[in-house]
């Protein structure tokens, strides 16, 4: 479903970073959208009421990991 495709994306994205390939905080374009499209598959995973979407969406937003960094969002 739409969480196991953000969760592929997010797994691509967060490899290059963990291999030194890019950062979180400055992201090469096609993999800032990449991460834009993967916030946006969680975000509609967890309006639909997925569990792991909604901790997932909520890390990303506390870590800053592909979105700006954002605790108000993480902890709503």
């Amino acid at each position: 479903g739409l969480y196991d495709l953000a969760v592929r994306a997010y797994r691509r994205v967060d490899g290059m970073v963990k291999r030194g390939e890019a950062s979180w905080g400055s992201l090469p374009p096609a993999e800032q959208e990449e991460m834009d499209e993967v916030v946006a598959m969680l975000t509609e995973a967890a309006a639909q009421g997925d569990a792991k979407a909604q901790y997932n969406l909520a890390f990303a937003h506390s870590k800053g990991e592909g979105v700006t960094r954002d605790v108000d969002r993480a902890n709503p």
